[in-house]
């Protein structure tokens, strides 16, 4: 987002508490690689839909495959890349604000070492995009306002997975399993 953009989301008191400063979607991207001696000011999640990566944080060489996600705090020094044989496609975001450092808190909970696991779900895909797309049309105070409160939302995806599919979706594919086990046992007599 343009410098002066972010200004706004600064200066504004509901807006401040948390804000994208760039986002954006690499399908198959290959060759990607970024590092960042010092770090960088904003923190980074980026979410592996496809393909695999790698990261190095803190001296800890770390893979990300489909499904899994990268959590980098503001000024960690960091590199990370796409696989050069199955390069990942990612959704990516760089954010910060006041209250940032909460949501990492609550992000890096459900990680090991910086990667955290989230299974495809099109909600969040949905999410996405929506933020994306506002972000795409303007950035009036309106607009700031909605894609940063939907970011929020997006951010609780990653910390509250449970909430993402209701349990008794799980638990009827659970039963739909034991029940294609217990036939596939029956038609082996």
């Amino acid at each position: 987002m343009p410098r002066q953009v972010i200004r706004v989301c600064q200066d504004q008191q509901l807006l401040s508490n948390l804000y994208v400063t760039d986002i954006g979607y690499y399908p198959r991207a290959a060759f990607h690689f970024r590092e960042r001696e010092h770090g960088c000011s904003q923190h980074i999640l980026i979410y592996c839909t496809g393909g695999k990566g790698w990261a190095i944080i803190a001296g800890n060489k770390l893979t990300i495959k489909e499904g899994e996600y990268l959590v980098i705090p503001a000024d960690v020094k960091h590199r990370y890349g796409a696989d050069e044989d199955q390069p990942w496609s990612i959704y990516w975001a760089h954010f910060n604000g006041v209250s940032s450092g909460n949501f990492i808190e609550l992000l890096l909970k459900n990680c090991i070492h910086h990667v955290g696991s989230a299974i495809y779900n099109e909600k969040r895909t949905i999410l996405f995009d929506d933020i994306y797309r506002t972000l795409e049309s303007g950035y009036s105070v309106d607009h700031l306002f909605y894609l940063n409160m939907m970011f929020s939302s997006y951010l609780g995806t990653f910390c509250f997975p449970q909430f993402l599919n209701p349990p008794y979706q799980e638990e009827k594919a659970r039963l739909i399993s034991l029940l294609n086990t217990c036939r596939s046992i029956l038609w082996k007599r």
